[in-house]
């Protein structure tokens, strides 16, 4: 029977990070230390065989959000989130959210929240838990982006041809850079943990205590025991993808960039879970990191406007001299269709 909590004493954690990053691992991995996931879950498929751990009403109002406000999971435009919390506001979102989550947490002590969507609505959870009553702690996975980007292609794309497995991992890493920059922007002053996935593989217990120790979480059975369920759950075998940048065709700006980004949060992930104070060298590491990025999306739409302006130019150009040939021969072939051609054709035989 679930153990019925007031929004004082529950307690609301939020998996955040970028797609195969680890974020199923580590929502499994509480879920086997008695945190619970509210029902009904995603189910498993073929891309995650293990399970999710993702509740199903929330992935489908995320959906729902992101598809109105025309934003993709792994968006590279730094206004994504902006643009999707415009949707927010015009809609009933908050409401339909703060009733699930009341309904939830009226059911469970600890929940968890997971799914690669939730960065860009942060700002939706954050205000709906604290008018609920309940402050969410944020638990960011960690990957590197080189994996990450070989993992999706493999999932979502193993069959592209090569041109468009490059054009993929540009897209993947810009998307990746840019969710990255936001998780640690919108998280900033809640409580968090960052945990790199690989940290996780090797010694879930350690990273289970920093997110106990930094969430003030309750864990049943206690990762001291052995067995433990979350041992047959995870197993380095899990990291099917240890690639490096070499791997991938990238322009080297974006390369330099999602290795700062990614060198940013191993400082973050090398903490207990206690959060630097603001104005920090670490936050300073990353305004600056988000400042290099919108610089860098910036230029690169300008280039691509450029490009597909001289393309539509020409296309243009084509259908003109097109219409234009078409036009003189409807021309003569109106003239050899009228009475008066017809008659000169005749003089001239």
């Amino acid at each position: 029977m679930p153990r019925s909590a007031s929004p004082a004493d529950a307690r609301l954690v939020i998996i955040l990070g970028p797609g195969r990053s680890g974020t199923s691992s580590m929502a499994g991995t509480l879920a086997r230390l008695g945190l619970d996931v509210p029902k009904p879950e995603v189910r498993p498929n073929k891309s995650n065989p293990r399970g999710f751990y993702e509740p199903q009403w929330v992935v489908d109002l995320h959906k729902e959000i992101l598809d109105t406000a025309g934003v993709r999971t792994l968006d590279l435009a730094p206004d994504a989130p902006a643009r999707v919390d415009a949707v927010v506001r015009s809609g009933d979102y908050a409401e339909r959210l703060r009733a699930w989550l009341t309904e939830a947490l009226a059911q469970s002590r600890q929940i968890i929240v997971k799914d690669p969507r939730t960065v860009l609505l942060s700002r939706l959870w954050l205000e709906t838990a604290d008018e609920v009553g309940v402050t969410p702690g944020i638990v960011t996975m960690m990957r590197h982006p080189a994996e990450v980007s070989a993992s999706r292609t493999m999932h979502y794309a193993k069959s592209a041809e090569d041109g468009r497995r490059s054009a993929l991992a540009v897209r993947q890493i810009g998307g990746w850079v840019n969710i990255a920059l936001e998780s640690e922007r919108v998280t900033r002053g809640a409580p968090r943990v960052v945990v790199r996935y690989t940290d996780l593989l090797e010694d879930w217990r350690a990273q289970a205590e920093r997110v106990r120790a930094g969430l003030d979480l309750t864990y049943t059975p206690d990762p001291s025991a052995v067995p433990h369920p979350v041992d047959e759950f995870l197993d380095a075998g899990l990291r099917r993808n240890v690639v490096e940048w070499s791997a991938l065709e990238l322009p080297a700006g974006l390369v330099e960039l999602g290795e700062a980004v990614w060198q940013a949060y191993v400082t973050l992930s090398s903490g207990s879970g206690a959060q630097p104070g603001s104005g920090t060298d670490v936050e300073r590491t990353f305004d600056a990191l988000s400042a290099t990025y919108a610089a860098q999306h910036a230029a690169a739409v300008a280039f691509a406007a450029d490009h597909y302006r001289r393309e539509r130019e020409a296309v243009v150009a084509r259908v003109r001299r097109t219409a234009g040939r078409e036009s003189g021969l409807r021309a003569v072939a109106r003239r050899l269709r009228s009475p008066r051609g017809l008659s000169r054709q005749s003089g001239n035989a």
